[in-house]
């Protein structure tokens, strides 16, 4: 009824068949076709790589591509409701076909990409902006962020850079924990006396960092849990399989503000949990860190080996047994049965990913085993708790640095 030519990318020719259609349409009846090069609906998580069709029925029709971006309508859309919100649409200027030939589609689909991408955020509305400096600002605003295959640009901001009092209404911290002093310093001129603050990160002390800077009244704990594979600059992972931990030190009752960074999230196709107690659930998080990612990095092992080695298992359960006994000092209800767990949790990570560990001594960078053993030994001396297996893998880590620094 509405003239739809639905494409069957399961059958080459068909396809090549419907395109042909297009082309004969555009030359014939002098219309205008509404093309979703994506292929698919994105669900939330921002423009996700374009098919070529669109842009070779273009090329061969002759006419130019106008470019058409819709705001986010991921989770705010529903048809039993009267008033479903505010949408924004906005076209482009027309993009001149002429100069591409048949050899050139894939670049005209990237131009025109990159095109929109550039209209999203700011016709989103989510005034999101990534405070970076120096070499690594022009980095990414020349190159962006290559995730799961889809290159994102974003609203890049120097530590210098005021805001003229737009705070953020949430900051969130993703360094390297080594790297959080600096962060908290350069992201002073966008932290408003309202913002809420998260830093998920490796370790246990990353929210007392923060407060040591900005308070403990506008903090949110918060983890993240996503096996991430870093290869040649592109970081992939399974959306499926991650997800975020976050809200007050502990959640009996879900707070308004907790609420409200939740729905953001998951409006954004972030899965969010919001743990009882998010210290115990942050303390979980590192005894897997500290035990997986040290023996990792000295043995040089993935994932995988947990599934199917008995010995690796026992060197990993005798590095999580040391964290545990620090958590009970501390008050923090781990046990036996949180190893028994994960180990469970350890079958689903895909066998040949690799904790972050081994990922940075592999490409030579410097790892985060200040914060993993480095923390436990400091904690067990301080405590009285033993601590010869953290003690005999950290220094492991330190001589794989230091070989990557050339010393021998």
């Amino acid at each position: 009824l509405t003239g739809n030519l639905l494409i069957d990318r399961n059958n080459r020719a068909k396809a090549h068949g419907t395109i042909a259609e297009v082309v004969n349409a555009f030359k014939k009846r002098n219309i205008s076709f509404w093309m979703f090069p994506e292929g698919t609906r994105s669900r939330g998580r921002g423009l996700l790589p374009f098919k070529t069709g669109a842009f070779h029925a273009a090329v061969a029709a002759g006419v130019p591509i106008i470019p058409v971006c819709v705001s986010n309508t991921s989770n705010k859309i529903n048809l039993n409701r009267l008033n479903n919100g505010l949408v924004i649409v906005e076209m482009l200027p027309p993009v001149d076909t002429s100069q591409y030939g048949k050899e050139g589609v894939r670049a005209l689909a990237t131009h025109c990409r990159e095109l929109m991408s550039s209209h999203l955020g700011p016709l989103m509305g989510d005034n999101l902006r990534v405070i970076a400096g120096g070499s690594r600002r022009e980095r990414l605003e020349q190159e962006g962020v290559m995730v799961n295959g889809v290159r994102h640009h974003f609203n890049i901001v120097s530590p210098e850079e005021t805001c003229g009092q737009d705070y953020p209404d949430l900051a969130i911290i993703i360094t390297k924990f080594p790297a959080l002093s600096q962060a908290l310093e350069d992201m002073r001129n966008q932290i408003g006396p309202d913002t809420l603050i998260m830093a998920p990160l490796n370790g246990v002390e990353a929210e007392e960092k923060v407060a040591a800077v900005y308070g403990w009244d506008n903090l949110l704990y918060s983890l993240a849990k996503v096996s991430v594979v870093m290869k040649d600059g592109c970081a992939s992972f399974n959306p499926k399989a991650a997800r975020i931990e976050m809200g007050e030190k502990h959640n009996e009752t879900v707070s308004p503000r907790v609420q409200a960074v939740k729905e953001l999230f998951e409006g954004a196709g972030i899965r969010t949990v919001v743990p009882e107690d998010m210290e115990r659930a942050i303390w979980y998080k590192y005894m897997c860190n500290v035990s997986e990612n040290q023996s990792a990095a000295v043995l040089g092992i993935p994932f995988g080996a947990w599934s199917v080695s008995a010995d690796a298992n026992f060197i990993r359960e005798k590095l999580m047994r040391e964290v545990i006994a620090i958590a009970q000092k501390k008050g923090i209800d781990l046990s036996e049965k949180d190893m028994e767990k994960q180990a469970s949790v350890l079958k689903d990570v895909p066998p040949k990913n690799k904790p972050s560990t081994l990922q940075d001594i592999e490409a030579g960078r410097k790892t985060e085993v200040e914060m993993f053993g480095g923390t436990i030994i400091r904690m067990g001396r301080e405590l009285g708790v033993p601590t010869p297996y953290n003690e005999m893998f950290y220094h492991g880590i330190k001589v794989l640095e230091q070989k990557n620094e050339g010393l021998f």
